[in-house]
């Protein structure tokens, strides 16, 4: 579902923004959005939209970096499982189901992160708010680029003198969603050096919009924990059954035209 998560982090930012911008001229909060912000928060949201999957050792984000991501991925599965077995009764007597979709597909988990993010980004500025917009970017190259293209995108600026083999290319493409990552800070760079606290907004919608999209799958999410439902803290929740449909399904396929009919409709509020 990497498409299907980048796509709706980015649509729900666009969402955000156009009811941001619907608040401003009804004088609820002081401005709005400007182009850069509503642009490079939707790159950013796009991205951070993969992060909860960080629980799964088998994820596109668990093996972007080697063994640089596998390793906190396996962590982050391993202390999910210890946290859903320790914090619930219900959990602990139920057979072992690892750490996917726990912590990191909590909508406790989405707030705390953005708020987190955007403490730091504008308590430190455009440093941290530009690393932050980085790491977006870059989760946002897996599901939008293919490894093909990313290879070629580090040939263009490093040369063709690589390796060749299957390995080598996908060192290539690693390589090739770094340095993209690079181009778009750097290019983000002669923005003003305060006010990126939205940099936290835009990675919490992202990771939220995630877990909200999960729970329209047949497995559902935990979306509401620490909340006790029906006896256990670790509840999947989502739509109806009969809404929820399987990865890579038909189901899916609609979800997408969906997204990129409210994608638009998001972005003529914000141009009209």
């Amino acid at each position: 579902m990497g498409k299907s998560h980048a796509l709706s982090g980015a649509v729900a930012w666009l969402a955000v923004s156009a009811g941001w911008q619907q608040a401003a001229q009804h004088d609820v909060v002081p401005v709005g959005p400007n182009v850069a912000t509503v642009l490079l928060g939707a790159a950013c949201a796009a991205g951070y939209a993969l992060l909860p999957d960080i629980d799964h050792p088998k994820s596109t984000i668990a093996g972007a970096l080697g063994p640089i991501t596998r390793v906190p991925s396996r962590v982050t599965a391993w202390t999910a499982a210890r946290l859903r077995q320790a914090g619930c009764d219900h959990c602990a007597r139920g057979p072992e189901r690892g750490g996917h979709r726990a912590l990191t597909h909590t909508a406790a988990f989405a707030l705390a992160l953005g708020v987190l993010l955007g403490w730091l980004a504008d308590r430190h500025g455009r440093a941290v708010g530009l690393a932050v917009f980085g790491v977006g970017v870059w989760l946002a190259t897996y599901p939008a680029l293919s490894g093909r293209t990313r290879a070629e995108v580090a040939e263009l600026v490093l040369g063709d003198n690589w390796p060749t083999g299957r390995r080598a290319r996908r060192v290539a493409g690693m390589v090739g969603s770094l340095l993209i990552a690079g181009l778009f800070v750097a290019g983000a760079w002669g923005l003003p050096a305060d006010g990126w606290w939205w940099v936290g907004l835009a990675a919490g919608v992202g990771t939220f919009t995630h877990s909200l999209g999960d729970a329209l799958t047949r497995s559902g999410s935990p979306l509401w924990w620490p909340a006790r439902i029906r006896g256990c803290r670790w509840r999947s929740v989502g739509t109806p059954r009969w809404l929820r449909f399987t990865t890579g399904g038909p189901g899916e396929k609609v979800v997408l035209i969906l997204l990129l009919l409210a994608g638009a409709g998001s972005s003529w509020v914000l141009v009209t």
